[in-house]
């Protein structure tokens, strides 16, 4: 006795092969469309961490005794808002990370605030020396809340290497002048 196939067989086999590739198309396009949403993610998410670390790095920079009084406000505006949306792309990690920022933001402006209305600009635009310390470690902080958010960012990123701040020669010197 011979073995044949039955008569339907070869459409069972044909239909389950056209089953399977469907299937399978399908799985790639979802993968594909995964893999283009985490990229464009990751983009704005790179955008907007670059963004809030370069907008805190300015308000570091505010120098007590500024030609333009309102300068503080829209710098500390700046952070806020784009903090906003750091805290909506980012991770729980990067999100604790942009509240110390935040926290050290409000901080760095309410003593500069306090600064401006306790005391008058020393010689050449420094600050009175009853807030030399308090403002030097301001910015200390503020500084190392910006590292801070900077490695959490590049962690979330996966950017490979090691992070090392890059202080330039327009950095503050602790009486508050550029």
């Amino acid at each position: 006795m011979g073995s044949i196939a039955p008569w339907w067989g070869s459409s069972v086999i044909a239909l389950g092969g056209a089953a399977f590739t469907a299937a399978l198309g399908a799985v790639f396009t979802i993968l594909s469309r995964r893999t283009e949403t985490r990229r464009l993610s990751r983009e704005d998410r790179l955008s907007a961490y670059r963004r809030l670390a370069k907008a805190a790095r300015t308000l570091a920079k505010t120098v007590v005794w500024p030609t333009d009084p309102e300068a503080m406000a829209a710098e500390r505006n700046d952070v806020l808002e784009i903090a906003e949306e750091v805290a909506f792309l980012g991770s729980a990690r990067v999100n604790a990370a942009v509240e110390t920022l935040v926290i050290a933001t409000e901080a760095h402006c309410t003593l500069i605030a306090e600064i401006r209305e306790d005391s008058d600009p020393a010689h050449r635009g420094g600050i009175d020396r009853r807030f030399q310390a308090k403002y030097s470690t301001s910015v200390t902080e503020l500084r190392g809340a910006i590292d801070d958010f900077t490695r959490a960012g590049r962690a979330e990123l996966e950017i490979r290497g090691a992070y090392r701040p890059i202080e330039s020669a327009g950095d503050q010197t602790a009486d508050g002048t550029p």
